[in-house]
């Protein structure tokens, strides 16, 4: 019962929806990897005042690249501002992370979203507080990144038939590889160098 509970991001998963609103930002041409924003103070959005809780390096000038790996929230909302609430939302809905998915094995809980997509929901969910998720909708959800832009359904009763494995393009090759680039050097450079195991590319996002 526990592992089947929604997850609320404002318990410690803000890092989830970064990597995912920069896939959004460049799957809708609203973005390029060499993009650079201010991060360096606080930044109002909507009705909220978007922070970082500790400082990035060269705050004044920062790529997505930078945002994922330091896990910037302002950097993130400022992304999210490019494509607006309801791309956003489509995207993730694309995701799973709004529910209708439908799996063979164990049920999902069901998401909690905000039933309002403003400018306000749009600059917080960016970094990660306004929709809760299960875990097994969180871990799908990283799929792309590994796929090449799809998204893969699990399957957890045997025999697994390969051929009937649910897969549904959300992204580009392109955008999944160079988040998932991102992604990396959030390991070798960022918030997450204890993670860089040798002999393994090991990818990935840490907590704010």
């Amino acid at each position: 019962a526990k592992t089947n509970r929604a997850i609320n991001a404002r318990m410690g998963l803000g890092w989830f929806y970064k990597p995912l609103t920069v896939a959004a930002a460049l799957e809708a041409g609203e973005l390029e990897s060499s993009d650079r924003f201010n991060v360096s103070g606080p930044v109002k959005i909507g009705a909220v005042l978007v922070r970082d809780p500790h400082p990035l390096p060269d705050a004044h000038s920062v790529t997505a690249g930078d945002v994922i790996a330091y896990s910037s929230n302002i950097g993130a909302s400022l992304i999210a501002q490019r494509i607006g609430p309801e791309k956003l939302k489509t995207f993730l809905g694309d995701l799973g992370l709004l529910g209708g998915v439908a799996i063979r094995g164990p049920q999902m809980a069901s998401p909690l979203a905000p039933s309002n997509w403003d400018q306000t929901s749009m600059a917080t969910i960016a970094y990660g507080h306004g929709v809760s998720v299960s875990p097994l909708a969180f871990a799908m959800a990283y799929t792309p990144f590994a796929t090449g832009g799809e998204v893969v359904a699990p399957s957890f009763l045997e025999p697994v038939n390969p051929d009937a494995i649910q897969r549904k393009r959300v992204m580009s090759k392109k955008t999944a590889d160079t988040v998932l680039a991102m992604l990396r050097r959030t390991v070798t450079e960022g918030s997450g160098k204890l993670a860089d195991a040798p002999g393994y590319e090991v990818a990935g996002k840490t907590g704010t």
